[in-house]
């Protein structure tokens, strides 16, 4: 009897074991599984909730017929002065842009002229705080300065100053387009239906070949403009600094010199807002292949869904 007691016991004793152990298991399994899953639906929950909000403060655009883009993409910072960039010492240059503050002005001045010919257009000066000697001065900023003080807007009317704006991230010409975009998205709630880029003329293929084709604009979409700086032009430095490495890498996103030039130009350590404001745009923003391959995921200028969003944002 009491041997049989025992053994009763004992069974009752490893049954209490196992319960626990198996009440242990389960709650280890709903900690990794279904906690994270909750966590993660409450964090995009969280995130839309704050995009939402961010977009409910925004006061109506002052550009509400703009439907085209016009970039002027920076190349240096104007500093200021009475000479109003006509001088080398206005300007944080590199070496082999000594001499070529005339041809900023001259980009400055054509956006404008392009700016006034469309009355449904955006001008973005792009450009970020690429230069550590001018403090956190972005190259579009100081552009818009600039024109500014030359009176190029002075004697235009108030509805063509409502039509600028600044993009301050980028920095390079892949980033002057696409986050242009994002900027006029930002600014008037929908994606651009044609583009108009002004830089240097050497940078044509660039712009028109290698970044058009990466992003997947129709070429029937996209206008470049292109006005060369004094003297002569090193095809061999574009071919190899710019040319080689976009094509081998569209997107700059693993080529050592294209990513280590953009760490350079950016050593106030500045941080887009684009994947908040330009939320279609994320796969892409986002996008690296060690491949080269192409972006193939959805983008607003080949989506009606997308087009949809424009119509109704």
């Amino acid at each position: 009897m009491r041997s049989s007691l025992l053994s009763t016991l004992t069974s009752f004793r490893f049954l209490l074991i196992l319960f626990a152990a198996s009440c242990i298991i389960f709650t280890v399994f709903l900690t990794h599984t279904l906690t994270p899953l909750y966590l993660r639906r409450e964090s995009v929950d969280c995130f839309e909730h704050a995009r939402l909000k961010a977009e409910s403060e925004l006061g109506p655009t002052t550009a509400p017929n703009a439907r085209n883009l016009i970039v002027v993409a920076g190349h240096a910072i104007w500093t200021g002065g009475s000479q109003q960039g006509n001088a080398d010492s206005e300007w944080i240059l590199r070496p082999f842009q000594k001499g070529q503050q005339s041809t900023f002005v001259a980009h400055i001045e054509r956006g404008i002229e392009e700016l006034v010919k469309d009355q449904n257009s955006l001008l973005v000066f792009s450009g970020g705080q690429t230069s550590s000697l001018a403090g956190p001065v972005s190259e579009s900023q100081s552009y818009y300065n600039l024109a500014q003080s030359r009176g190029l807007l002075s004697s235009k009317t108030e509805e063509l100053s409502l039509r600028i704006t600044t993009e301050e991230f980028a920095r390079d010409s892949y980033e002057n387009i696409l986050f242009s975009i994002c900027r006029f998205h930002e600014f008037t709630g929908q994606y651009p239906s044609n583009i108009t880029v002004i830089s240097h003329n050497f940078k044509r293929g660039r712009f028109t070949r290698l970044h058009r084709a990466a992003l997947r604009i129709p070429e029937a979409n996209f206008n470049f403009v292109g006005i060369d700086p004094p003297g002569e032009i090193s095809k061999e430095g574009e071919l190899n600094s710019a040319v080689v490495p976009f094509s081998a890498d569209p997107y700059g996103c693993f080529d050592q010199a294209l990513v280590t030039k953009r760490v350079e130009r950016n050593p106030f350590r500045r941080r887009t807002p684009y994947f908040e404001s330009c939320p279609e745009l994320n796969g892409l923003l986002n996008y690296c292949d060690a491949e080269g391959r192409f972006f193939e995921g959805t983008l607003p200028w080949d989506s009606k869904e997308l087009h949809e969003v424009n119509d109704t944002y």
